[in-house]
């Protein structure tokens, strides 16, 4: 009897240390995973601290884009007239008709810095309108020359009304009380040329019959 006893406790002793034993090494295990796992997430730290931080790169903004938005007119040698779309005019001479509107803002000038000089005519003269704000619509150009002359009337605009700045060329060909016109359209896109250079028609006066 005593032999079982003693076998008995032998064989208990033996599974309890076999499940402490097993117990001890889950742990160990467990401690190995989550020291690899802290390993990693210190090397992957290490990575991102030593990356060389990208200085913000600058943001160019055009000036063109937050001017104030103009259009110009010129030409050399004449004298330049633009209507714009609700009948206000500029011109670089003298208004044909005073009681018409002006536009507001606009300056028409003629600079002659060169008119002085010997054998200089006044097709050194350059004559210019600059519309500042201009609204949008149709504008009509009208040149006007004292001698017959065969020139390049540009146009150009910008700011921050247009989503673009440009510019542009019309060749007219001018006579003497013989003024030329074409129109411009302004829109958001920019200023285009829409119809081409024609003389003028003036009104002929009728004819009364006896």
């Amino acid at each position: 009897m005593l032999h079982y006893v003693v076998k008995y406790i032998v064989m208990a002793t033996r599974s309890q240390a076999m499940r402490l034993l097993w117990k001890a090494l889950r742990a160990l295990g467990a401690l190995a995973l989550t020291g690899a796992a802290l390993v990693a997430i210190a090397v992957g730290l290490g990575k991102v601290l030593a990356r060389p931080v990208e200085p913000p790169k600058p943001v160019y903004v055009d000036p063109e884009q937050t001017a104030r938005p103009y259009l110009t007119v010129a030409g050399m040698g004449v004298d330049i007239e633009v209507v714009g779309p609700d009948g206000g005019r500029a011109f670089t001479g003298a208004l044909p008709d005073s009681a018409a509107a002006p536009i507001p803002g606009a300056d028409a000038r003629v600079d002659c810095s060169g008119y002085g000089q010997p054998s200089a005519t006044e097709s050194v003269c350059s004559a210019s309108v600059l519309i500042p704000n201009p609204a949008f619509g149709d504008y009509r150009v009208i040149v006007s020359a004292n001698s017959p002359r065969g020139l390049p009337v540009t146009w150009g605009w910008g700011g921050a009304s247009f989503r673009r700045s440009g510019g542009g060329d019309a060749r007219v060909i001018v006579e003497p009380r013989a003024p030329v016109t074409f129109t411009l359209i302004v829109a958001p896109e920019g200023v285009s040329q829409r119809t081409q250079p024609v003389v003028v028609e003036r009104a002929t006066p009728r004819l009364r019959r006896p």
